[in-house]
């Protein structure tokens, strides 16, 4: 445990001395909480994080993380909507992504207000909704029409058409896949 000692002045020359016990955690945080970075907030919520969700999270956070470069450097409350709207307006991501880093900035503030290192939480205020039909992944695929079906199966008795039919439902459902 560490002292930390806070000076209340209780007249103009006389000072009095409280001590506190903190953990060194908690006592690194106050220390350094006014001055954190967004870099900083990341690797301390990351600690907590990381240990409680999947590979599979912690890759997502990560390269959420990543698109948030302009922020690294940035004094954490002294971000503002701004800061946080202008990463998803550049980053060029799809929906899919801006939500994962929605949900990022989402978790970093919900740390540090547990941890008084900001007093408001603009993550909430990010908008992400313009980009919802931004998803170069979206595929549209066609069907089968009841009469293609039906075709198919009148042919399943013929061996002769089986093999160049088969073939053929074989390269339109394949096509279908990559489109």
């Amino acid at each position: 445990m560490y002292a930390f000692f806070v000076a209340l002045r209780s007249t103009p020359k006389a000072y009095k001395n409280i001590n506190y016990l903190f953990s060194k955690k908690t006592y690194t945080l106050l220390l350094t909480k006014p001055k954190m970075t967004f870099d900083e907030v990341y690797e301390e919520w990351s600690k907590e994080k990381f240990p409680t969700v999947s590979e599979s999270n912690i890759k997502g956070y990560k390269a959420s993380y990543k698109t948030c470069g302009i922020l690294y450097n940035r004094v954490f409350k002294d971000l503002k909507l701004a800061d946080l709207q202008q990463v998803i307006d550049t980053c060029g991501k799809n929906y899919p992504t801006l939500k994962k880093i929605k949900i990022l900035f989402n978790q970093l503030y919900e740390f540090a207000l547990k941890n008084d290192i900001c007093n408001k939480d603009y993550s909430t205020f990010v908008e992400i909704t313009q980009y919802k039909d931004l998803n170069p992944n979206k595929h549209t695929r066609t069907k089968f029409t009841k009469e293609e079906v039906a075709k198919v199966w009148t042919m399943k008795e013929d061996n002769t058409i089986r093999l160049s039919s088969c073939c053929s439902i074989m390269a339109h459902v394949s096509l279908n896949f990559l489109i």
